[in-house]
């Protein structure tokens, strides 16, 4: 099984390579969203800065995790459905969306310590927090993306079923990125990580076993 998944994550690279569109565009959607920013507030306190950092890289993050399963026909998805197991499908995605969602993240954090002059605390601690934060959001999105592709729904949907879903990781994910600009020691910041792992974990297995389900129907 682990070969079929990392065949399966070395097509999803290659065809994202093959259109250099898609990694331009999630590059210009974060460099505009946090030059915008700057612009409009430069002097910002770090309440501010937080909230804005959480609001670009939750809607940077939808738009290029959702696209996975969006942007297949049906017809290729059967395909792949008669070539490759399900659970194999939906753990290849996951771990490919991993890695992008880490991408973008650490994206973000890099324009906003360019731009913005960083954050005042501990800045790793603020990288890794928003880092396992942005795994239990990638997690949902796939879910979502592949419930909407699975039922036929338009793709504006997704937003509106994925906020109750990302509500608690938001908050906590929230709580521990403020503790990290205030200066925090490592202790204090750690209680909500291990929340947030417990979410991600929790939506991962939610999303494999709702996703067989929905293949099987």
């Amino acid at each position: 099984m682990l070969k079929q998944i990392i065949t399966v994550i070395k097509k999803d690279l290659t065809l994202e390579w093959r259109n250099k569109f898609t990694f331009a565009g999630i590059l210009i959607q974060i460099l505009t969203a946090t030059f915008i920013v700057y612009l409009a507030i430069p002097a910002m306190n770090l309440a501010i800065q937080n909230s804005l950092f959480w609001i670009i890289l939750v809607f940077s993050s939808l738009n290029a995790i959702t696209k996975g399963f969006i942007s297949e026909s049906p017809g290729l998805q059967n395909y792949y459905a008669q070539l490759i197991p399900s659970q194999v499908i939906i753990r290849a995605r996951l771990i490919y969306n991993f890695g992008l969602m880490v991408l973008i993240t650490v994206l973000i954090w890099l324009f906003f310590n360019v731009l913005i002059n960083g954050f005042e605390g501990s800045s790793v601690l603020y990288l890794i927090t928003v880092v396992i934060a942005g795994l239990g959001l990638s997690s949902t999105f796939t879910l979502m993306s592949a419930l909407v592709k699975s039922v036929g729904s338009a793709f504006l949907i997704i937003p509106v079923i994925s906020l109750p879903v990302i509500i608690p990781i938001l908050i906590v994910g929230l709580a521990s990125s403020k503790k990290a600009i205030d200066g925090l020691a490592f202790q204090q910041v750690s209680r909500e990580w291990l929340i947030m792992l417990a979410l991600t974990i929790f939506s991962v297995i939610m999303t494999e076993l709702l996703y067989r389900i929905l293949e099987k129907n």
